[in-house]
């Protein structure tokens, strides 16, 4: 993948992030602080907020959580402990804002974790091999976010991360790389052009694909938002990979079933090669099978007499 240097909309994002950031590192009780997301990665856009990542040694009060926001934002909002996903956030709505339209104004996404709660999280993935997806975007943070405050501790995160474990990809592929049904899109082609169904199945595939593929190329997974990016940290992956996701989506509905079965066949090539390990002819035997269709009752099924 080509690196292209930041976007001008990343680099004043980043200039906001280490402003908001700074008042984080004046609390004792932060071990780390860094910034991430499309800002980070350099490629920010018009729409992009801008991701604060935030490590604390311990539970933070929400006197703490105000005393650090409130001197800063035209609006905020803290929101309680979300024990699905571990942490504190606060959403910080920093700049301009339209007469009697809050938050408005550039959103700062502050997510806080409790260290020990990142470390293990840490270890769920790269040694326990979990496929958990938010854990992953968790890591690919870590890899590529800007450290503000606890580079070592970072550091220490990094190193734990690197290189993606072979484990790992061997369950995102058992996860991911099963593909039930795909003929079903000519059921529902018949029924009236149920566009809504085609797509929703055929999206969800493209999603199966990529993830195998980021599994392929040792890559932790992060959100879809930017598919050329995405694809172009793809080395091993079939050719043009994000002109023919999208092909599937534009072209008429047999023109992009072919597309995507092409595709499906040469990721399981790709990981036929890549991980012996994996039973490729299963997946193949699965995804190739069809219902067979019955215009009338078989002999055999009617009743005796």
């Amino acid at each position: 993948m080509t690196i292209q240097p930041p976007s001008e909309q990343s680099r004043w994002r980043v200039e906001l992030g280490r402003r908001v950031g700074a008042a984080y590192l004046r609390d004792s009780k932060v071990d780390a602080v860094l910034i991430a997301g499309s800002a980070s990665r350099g490629d920010a856009d018009r729409d992009s907020d801008v991701e604060l990542m935030v490590a604390w040694a311990e539970p933070p009060t929400d006197a703490q959580r105000r005393l650090i926001v409130e001197p800063l934002a035209v609006d905020h909002r803290l929101f309680e402990f979300d024990d699905d996903w571990e942490c504190w956030q606060e959403d910080l709505f920093i700049g301009r804002s339209v007469a009697d339209v809050p938050s408005s104004g550039v959103l700062i996404e502050v997510v806080g974790q409790l260290t020990p709660v990142i470390e293990r999280r840490l270890d769920d993935v790269v040694q326990r091999f979990e496929p958990n997806l938010d854990k992953q975007s968790t890591i690919h943070a870590l890899l590529n976010g800007i450290p503000l405050h606890g580079e070592e501790l970072i550091d220490s995160w990094r190193a734990r991360a690197e290189p993606y474990p072979r484990g790992l990809s061997i369950a995102m592929v058992d996860r991911y790389a099963q593909i039930d049904y795909f003929a079903d899109w000519e059921r529902f082609l018949a029924r009236g052009r149920n566009l809504l169904l085609i797509h929703e199945r055929f999206t969800q595939i493209e999603r199966q694909l990529l993830l195998v593929l980021q599994a392929l190329n040792g890559v932790y997974h992060y959100k879809f938002k930017w598919l050329e990016r995405v694809a172009g940290e793809l080395a091993v992956a079939p050719s043009d990979l994000a002109d023919r996701l999208r092909s599937v989506l534009t072209e008429d509905v047999p023109t992009g079933a072919e597309t995507l079965r092409q595709l499906v066949e040469e990721v399981y090539d790709l990981v036929e090669a890549e991980l012996p390990e994996i039973d490729v002819a299963r997946l193949r035997s699965i995804f190739r099978w069809r219902r067979q269709a019955w215009d009338a009752a078989p002999p055999e099924a009617l009743p005796a007499g």
